[in-house]
C-alpha cells in the first residue's frame, strides 16, 4: 500500500521481490517504481532481487536457461543502491529448500526444478551473481579513487592492458595478452593510437592491419581505448609513453603487455626503446613483454 507507507513515513520499509509486476489498479505498474517513490520521499528501503531479473543480463540469462524473463529491473535501480549485499546460497542448498517446499508449493517446486531451477542453471546464475557484484564493487572503488584524487593503482580484479599498432605482429601481442587475461580471470583492454586524420591517410597495408587487429580485439571480447592525437607532427615517444601510463592509472590496470624487438645496449643508450620509456612512467603495474623476432614471438 504505497499511499499508506507515504502517510506513515517510517524510517525503513522492507519490500520483497523488487522485480514483480503490481496488481491492476496500482499507482505504478512495477514494484521498483514504488520503491523509487518511497526513496524520493526520504524513506530508506531494503529490498530483494534475483540476478535473472537485471535488465542488462537478459541475453546471458536466456542463453543459460533458455527462458525469456519478462519481469526485469533497470540497471540504474541497482546502481543507485546505497549498498548491495550478495546472498550466496550454494546450489545444493537451494535445491534442498525447493524440495522441502520452502520456496514454492510442492507441485510447482517439482516443475521449477525440471525447468528453470536445474542444477546447471543455478550454478551458472550463481557465478553470474558473483561476477555482477564484483563489478559493482570495482565501480565503487573507481568512484572513490576519482572523488579522492587517487592516481595510484589499487589492484582488485585483474585488468590487462595491451598496446597495439597497425602491424601484423600486433595480433600476436594481443593474443598473448588475451591468454594472460584469461588465465588471470581478468579483463582485457587494448590501447591504440588514432592518427589526427583518422585512418583515411594511412597506407593501405597499415589501414588493413589496423582494421584486422581491431576485429581481433572485438572477437576476443576486449574493449578498446584510443589515444587521440591532434597534432600535425607524429606523437613523440615521450608523449606516447606518458599517455600509456595514464591509461594504466585510469583503467586501474594490474598488467601491461607490450611487444618489442631486441636492441643492443648501444642502441638503447642512443635511443631508448618504447618499452624503456614506458617502464620509466608506469608504477605499481606488472609489465609483460612479448619479444618479436624473425624466429617468432617469445614472452617474459
Amino acid at each position: 500500500d504505497l499511499a499508506a507507507i507515504l502517510r506513515r513515513r517510517p524510517a525503513v520499509v522492507l519490500v520483497d521481490e523488487l522485480a514483480h509486476t503490481n496488481p491492476p489498479g496500482s499507482e505504478h505498474g512495477r514494484r521498483y517504481q514504488d520503491v523509487e517513490a518511497i526513496r524520493d520521499a526520504g524513506i530508506d528501503v531494503v529490498t530483494t532481487l534475483n540476478i535473472q531479473h537485471i535488465e542488462s543480463l537478459q541475453d546471458i540469462v536466456l542463453g543459460i536457461t533458455g527462458v525469456q524473463v519478462r519481469e526485469t529491473v533497470p540497471d540504474r535501480i541497482l546502481d543507485d543502491a546505497t549498498d548491495v549485499h550478495l546472498i550466496d546460497l550454494p546450489t545444493e542448498d537451494l535445491l534442498e529448500r525447493l524440495e522441502q517446499g520452502k520456496v514454492y508449493p510442492p507441485g510447482r517446486a517439482d516443475q521449477a526444478m525440471r525447468n528453470f531451477f536445474r542444477a546447471g542453471n543455478l550454478t551458472a546464475l550463481r557465478q553470474l551473481a558473483l561476477r555482477r557484484t564484483a563489478d559493482e564493487v570495482d565501480e565503487r572503488l573507481e568512484g572513490y579513487m576519482r572523488a579522492h584524487d587517487i592516481d595510484a593503482v589499487w589492484p582488485t580484479a585483474e585488468r590487462v592492458i595491451v598496446v597495439m599498432d597497425d602491424r601484423i605482429e600486433s595480433a600476436t601481442v594481443v593474443r598473448h595478452a588475451w591468454r594472460l587475461a584469461s588465465a588471470l580471470r581478468g579483463e582485457l583492454v587494448a590501447v591504440t593510437v588514432m592518427p589526427p586524420a583518422g585512418t583515411v591517410d594511412l597506407p593501405v597495408d597499415l589501414r588493413q592491419g589496423r582494421e584486422r587487429n581491431l576485429r581481433l580485439v572485438d572477437d576476443l571480447g576486449a574493449s578498446v581505448v584510443a589515444i587521440e592525437h591532434t597534432g600535425l607532427d607524429p606523437m613523440s615517444p615521450e608523449e606516447l609513453a606518458s599517455r600509456i601510463a595514464k591509461i594504466c592509472r585510469d583503467e586501474n590496470a594490474t598488467v601491461l603487455v607490450l611487444g618489442h624487438r631486441p636492441q643492443s645496449w648501444w642502441q638503447r643508450v642512443r635511443a631508448p626503446s618504447m618499452v624503456d620509456r614506458v617502464l620509466r612512467e608506469v608504477d605499481s603495474v606488472g609489465v609483460h613483454l612479448v619479444e618479436l623476432s624473425d624466429q617468432g614471438p617469445t614472452h617474459r
